[in-house]
């Protein structure tokens, strides 16, 4: 799985990014073998859309930022999330909502081999996500 720490270090943000970090990476709980973090949000996009890599998520990066990565991304039958939990339970069509391209926080991940496989997932990374990531304009 792809992250970045960002280059804002000094707020809350970054306290829920190496929380969420940690809770990934458990042995007991956690999901992923392992965090990359490439320095381009174009470039972990493209490992997601290519299957290099099963996820990125992000918080801080600009629209421009993520704009070509996520075209590729969905062309290769992957999707764009929001990157924060969402508040209250939602169905598995709704999981597949596409993120406000200016929010600034987002959530790719590879295409899906069976049914219901990508919301799933989507879902198991949500709730280990430690806070929520807030970003201003």
């Amino acid at each position: 799985m792809a992250i970045e720490f960002g280059s804002d270090r000094s707020d809350t943000n970054f306290d829920v990014k190496l929380a969420t970090f940690k809770n990934l990476a458990a042995a007991k709980g956690g999901m992923v073998h392992g965090l990359r973090a490439y320095g381009s949000a174009a470039l972990n996009l493209c490992s997601v859309a290519s299957g290099y890599l099963d996820a990125y998520w992000e918080g801080g990066c600009w629209e421009w930022d993520v704009c070509a990565g996520w075209v590729i991304l969905e062309e290769a039958g992957g999707v764009m999330v929001e990157g924060n939990a969402p508040e209250k339970e939602i169905d598995d069509n709704e999981v597949l909502n596409k993120p406000d391209l200016c929010g600034r926080v987002y959530f790719g991940v590879r295409k899906g081999h069976g049914d219901g496989e990508t919301e799933k997932f989507i879902k198991r990374f949500w709730s280990l996500i430690e806070g929520k990531l807030v970003y201003g304009r």
